[in-house]
């Protein structure tokens, strides 16, 4: 059954934080004829559905219920749209062409304002914009991302149904509120997390195979949720590592970075190719040990890596394509695209390439002649590309 205008009202009006007199006031009517409207007694004068809308923010279908928050459909159209804008000409996300997609479903959010497939897309495009350490970090519309994140993710956590839609809001919000000093609401938000890491779908999933004697089911997802685990102990130990670097601890950066690198190499072991997955978010892990042999005066092991580094993006990752699967039965039956390579985005690699080998941290090679040929290798890849 379709909602009254009056429903539909109170709903937006809610979700917005506002009182029955915050709206009145707003429309200069009483807070008796919010009342009224809400409880169905009456609805709103055709003069006032306009600006109603405009308080809202959103478009007058929505009003009369001509939009709701179950054309998940419509929403999969908008978010569709929105992917095709976050990468340039190059295949690279950049803060411009995320900021673009983001737009495009605040749009959509004006007329499905409280769709939670569109909510938590940009709840997750807002971290991605709002979060200083991230590359595509857009400084000028970072603090009304946050202050938008913010009322969206209230909308998640009290509308919700989906329990991994609210626990993905809360996780974003601890990082929000984290970068821009609001810690007591990022500890709240915290607090609503589980403890425990193996709380997930694939898991219980798994126990339910188990019990049908599905065993072959199980493994499947046994694997799908070993893939969740694996890239987040993965960038928990690198995210370590970039922590121990910072306070200049360099030696257990060191160890930790090293580690990471191990663990990746025993989960891949039967693999003619290692996948990428030792670039993060928050860093390559060869571009980081490079930078930490240099903090402890070790430059020659600083341009191994680097070398590592540039083989593995020019050489090694130029041998697989986005069919082949990782043979190992830790992950073979998980839906993930794990060697993922595309042809058009070259281009973008080696102008990353060619940024990460020309950081600061390298100030100190500019003389080196193995470095130096580095520089120019990966310069001319780039200009042929052009």
């Amino acid at each position: 059954m379709s909602k009254s205008i009056g429903q539909i009202i109170k709903e937006l009006r809610c979700e917005r934080g506002l009182t029955q007199e915050n709206l009145a006031e707003l429309l200069n009517v009483s807070g008796q004829a919010v009342s009224k409207w809400e409880n169905e007694i009456c609805m709103p004068d055709v003069s006032q559905i306009v600006p109603i809308a405009k308080i809202f923010g959103v478009s007058t279908d929505v009003l009369f219920g001509v939009c709701g928050e179950s054309d998940d459909d419509a929403a999969m159209k908008i978010i569709d749209t929105a992917k095709k804008q976050i990468y340039d000409e190059n295949g690279i996300c950049t803060a411009e062409s995320i900021y673009c997609g983001y737009l495009t479903i605040q749009d959509g959010l004006k007329c499905y304002p409280t769709n939670m497939i569109l909510l938590i897309k940009s709840l997750e495009y807002g971290l991605a914009l709002a979060y200083p350490d991230n590359d595509c970090y857009d400084a000028a519309h970072a603090k009304n991302i946050y202050a938008e994140s913010i009322r969206q993710a209230n909308v998640v956590v009290s509308y919700g149904k989906n329990t991994g839609d609210i626990l993905r809001t809360h996780m974003i919000m601890v990082q929000l509120h984290s970068v821009f000093g609001n810690m007591i609401q990022a500890k709240e938000h915290a607090d609503c997390l589980p403890t425990r890491a193996d709380l997930t779908t694939f898991n219980m999933l798994a126990y339910i195979a188990h019990a049908e004697r599905k065993y072959r089911d199980e493994s499947a997802y046994r694997q799908c949720d070993f893939a969740y685990l694996f890239e987040a102990l993965l960038d928990n130990m690198v995210c370590s590592g970039n922590a121990l670097f910072l306070c200049g601890n360099y030696e257990d950066a060191l160890s930790v970075y090293t580690s990471a690198g191990t663990f990746i190499e025993n989960v891949f072991r039967d693999e003619a190719y290692l996948p990428p997955v030792h670039i993060r978010d928050s860093g390559d892990l060869y571009a980081q040990i490079a930078k930490t042999y240099m903090k402890l005066g070790n430059s020659d092991k600083a341009v191994h890596w680097l070398k590592k580094m540039v083989d593995y993006d020019l050489v090694e990752r130029r041998k697989f394509t986005d069919t082949m699967k990782p043979k190992t039965p830790l992950l073979g039956e998980a839906p993930f695209l794990y060697y993922y390579h595309n042809n058009k985005s070259l281009k973008g690699y080696l102008a990353l390439l060619l940024e990460k080998l020309s950081d600061n941290a390298f100030d100190e090679l500019k003389d080196n002649i193995e470095y130096k040929a580095l520089i120019k290798f990966v310069s001319e890849e780039r200009d042929k590309e052009q």
